[in-house]
């Protein structure tokens, strides 16, 4: 969402008004200083012409001084929001009540604390984008990690759409006419839109669902859905001499690709796998070339990048070690080529080789898609602080999960993200008095999705994980209190808790049990589904969808039988027993029609599952899939999930103000803030301010004068 700052006639008669007035004092002073020596030479003039100038300009100087500090204190508030996604009021209260958590129980002791109710589905696009809003999943339109095309009832991800803009084919090759555009699938407007139009500085740094960037009266850093150069959420690839599992030159992992090295004394040629070119008519495969020489003897390996092996393009790297970020280049054609950054692991040398290759993350200082507003700003942070992860997603989740990476290597990537974004904080704070900053970490998401079974299971090798984590958390609010000014507004927040996921859920298998389904494959994308005799599919983490006939593609259900077919997936769904435990799988089901309202409603999906902690939809749910069985033991790494009925995993709330409120939900987050900067709240918010504090109607209208000085007009 484009927004444009105003720039109106009273900031242009201001600043008239203070350069006229800065004149006229120099050349009084001017005058002042003159008068006496009209007789004399004039080289003696031109000396005291000089002294006048320095003169001037250091009044200039301590005028702007004294202007800025009027500026800066007492008019616009300070206004510093973390979001920890993930962040668990269980944890979290167990921690503090063990004094492990000292700043934020000083939040807590100074302030509030609270759960904060997540949105229905408890998924983090849904909630970031309801926090971004103050608005009902109905509202913004996200409504699941994935949604379905109508049509083909083929899934896809709900972060962003990508057009690849206007072209004309010549020969074999594509000339674009008009550049590629991508929009957020988040419709609703933000509510730094609001800020920014009062001409409130206005910082955001890797706040999911801020892919392409918004246009903001200071800065932002795209987080979560920002794609990798492939244009995935992270596919990883992974290279290996094994034979197991290999087809001539490549098999498919769940979120990467292995590919097989063939070792000639020692060496192998293999490739790097890169971005579809657009440009040519057969949009294929660009290819970096790689070649590696391995030292069994010394556990390491040179990898030289290109096609010519220099100095300059190769890396030695030992066994168990990350490399530096490698810069790679992707050729569509002799004049255009793709840019991007990547980092290798060696995982092991001997029996087999195993070379992990991180997802092609956009390079910061020439990015494929701008990934900051203003599109320096990727660049500027880069000089400051070195190359950095921009995939929204950066955490290793699927090369960990796929047994490519080792526990150890998966967390040293984890803090290294958790680190750079310490580090853009600390920049930002250091030259923060007023207005509004927001930094989101999402390491504790990624940290309990894949270590939460130890946690849960007391494992003596990582059981310490997740609460060391949250330690460290602790040590960067701290940071953040002793940075911050006095009167600032802090707030912490999670967009959801978490739990366990021990079982799978095949919902397209249940649904074919139960005679809403007709389908004879497990394989995934609704292969062997009959469209004819299906009354329901299920797609995405959540979500079941009526076959409608007039909106689905081969739909069959006629407007008067939808409510009864939902009826009839609730009151079974809602009685599904686990087979080896008894327990219910299934707290409650919404339907969607009950549950969301706004101007995207129409959009949503028919019916909404709240999975009991303990069971989640499965992966092959989430892409149209139907396995054998209905439940079956999850076995991956990623143990820890939210994906449950919101009541079970509420998130958290800090302010180091008093509020008076009870149950906050993410909703009231976009409204709150705006009542801090004494804005009025728009009526088609769905969430509603949680405090006035500390700010009285004088208050108010102080701030609303300061902003009215700055060119702003209601």
């Amino acid at each position: 969402m484009n927004i444009t700052y105003y720039i109106g006639p009273p900031q242009v008669l201001q600043f008239t008004s203070w350069f006229g007035t800065i004149i006229a004092a120099i050349l009084s002073i001017f005058g002042i200083f003159i008068f006496p020596f009209r007789r004399l030479k004039w080289k003696v003039i031109l000396k005291y012409l000089a002294i006048v100038i320095g003169v001037g300009i250091c009044v200039l100087l301590i005028f702007i001084g004294v202007k800025m500090a009027g500026k800066s204190k007492g008019n616009i508030p300070e206004v510093i929001v973390l979001g920890m996604d993930g962040l668990d009021p269980k944890i979290v209260e167990e921690l503090m009540a063990k004094g492990e958590l000292p700043n934020f129980t000083r939040l807590r002791e100074r302030g509030f604390y609270s759960h904060l109710g997540t949105t229905n589905p408890a998924q983090s696009p849904v909630a970031w984008s309801s926090f971004i809003s103050g608005m009902n999943p109905g509202g913004h339109g996200v409504f699941d990690f994935l949604k379905r095309d109508k049509k083909t009832y083929l899934p896809d991800l709900s972060l962003s759409e990508f057009n690849e803009g206007f072209s004309v084919k010549i020969g074999s090759y594509k000339i674009p006419i008009s550049k590629p555009r991508v929009v957020s699938s988040m419709k609703a407007r933000p509510f730094w839109e609001l800020t920014s139009k009062k001409g409130i500085k206005t910082i955001v740094l890797r706040c999911p669902m801020t892919f392409p960037p918004d246009k903001v009266h200071g800065k932002m850093l795209s987080g979560f859905g920002v794609p990798d150069l492939l244009g995935t959420q992270g596919t990883f690839t992974y290279y290996t001499d094994s034979k197991w599992g290999q087809s001539p030159e490549s098999v498919e992992d769940m979120g990467g690709r292995v590919i097989e090295l063939k070792l000639n004394s020692n060496t192998a040629n293999t490739f790097i796998p890169g971005p579809r070119n657009t440009l040519s008519r057969e949009a294929t495969e660009t290819r970096t070339p790689l070649t590696l020489k391995v030292d069994k003897g010394n556990k390491k390996v040179m990898l030289c990048i290109g096609a010519k092996c220099t100095v300059s393009s190769c890396i030695e790297l030992e066994e168990g070690r990350w490399s530096d970020w490698v810069r790679l280049e992707f050729q569509l054609n002799r004049f255009t080529k793709v840019h991007g950054i990547c980092r290798f692991y060696l995982r092991e040398i001997e029996p087999n080789i195993g070379l992990y290759l991180s997802p092609i993350n956009f390079d910061p200082e020439r990015p494929a898609y701008p990934i900051s507003y203003p599109g320096s700003y990727s660049k500027e942070l880069s000089k400051k602080i070195g190359l950095y992860h921009t995939l929204g997603m950066a955490e290793e989740t699927w090369g960990l999960n796929e047994g490519r990476l080792t526990e150890e290597a998966y967390l040293e990537g984890c803090n290294e993200i958790l680190k750079e974004t310490e580090e853009m904080l600390m920049l930002e704070l250091d030259n923060f008095r007023e207005g509004l900053l927001i930094c989101v970490f999402g390491t504790p998401d990624r940290i309990q999705h894949m270590f939460w079974r130890e946690y849960e299971n007391n494992d003596l090798k990582y059981k310490g994980v997740i609460p060391e984590h949250y330690k460290r958390l602790d040590e960067i609010l701290g940071k953040v209190l002793n940075k911050a000014g006095d009167d600032a507004v802090i707030i912490v927040l999670s967009d959801h808790g978490f739990g366990s996921f021990r079982k799978a859920v095949h919902l397209n298998r249940w649904l074919a049990e139960n005679n809403f389904m007709d389908v004879d494959s497990t394989g995934e994308f609704f292969e062997g589904v009959d469209w004819e005799k299906t009354k329901a599919y299920a797609v995405g983490l959540n979500s079941i969808y009526i076959n409608r006939r007039g909106r689905e593609g081969k739909g069959i259900v006629e407007s008067e039988d939808v409510e009864n077919i939902k009826d009839g997936i609730i009151k079974k769904l809602e009685s599904l027993t686990d087979p080896e435990t008894g327990k219910r799988v299934v707290k409650k089901v919404y339907k969607g029609s009950e549950i969301f309202h706004g101007p995207y409603a129409d959009e949503a999906p028919d019916l909404v599952v709240g999975f009991n902690t303990g069971y989640r939809a499965s992966w092959q749910t989430a892409l149209g899939g139907a396995p054998e069985r209905v439940i079956e033991e999850n076995k991956k790494r990623w143990t820890g999930d939210h994906c449950f009925d919101p009541s079970l995993v509420p998130g958290v709330l800090f302010c180091n103000r008093k509020m008076e409120v009870e149950n906050p939900k993410i909703i009231d987050m976009a409204p709150t803030i705006l009542k801090l900067f004494g804005i009025d709240i728009p009526v088609d918010l769905s969430g509603h301010s949680l405090t006035e504090y500390p700010y009285t109607k004088e208050d108010e209208e102080t701030i609303k004068s300061r902003l009215a000085g700055l060119g702003y007009v209601e």
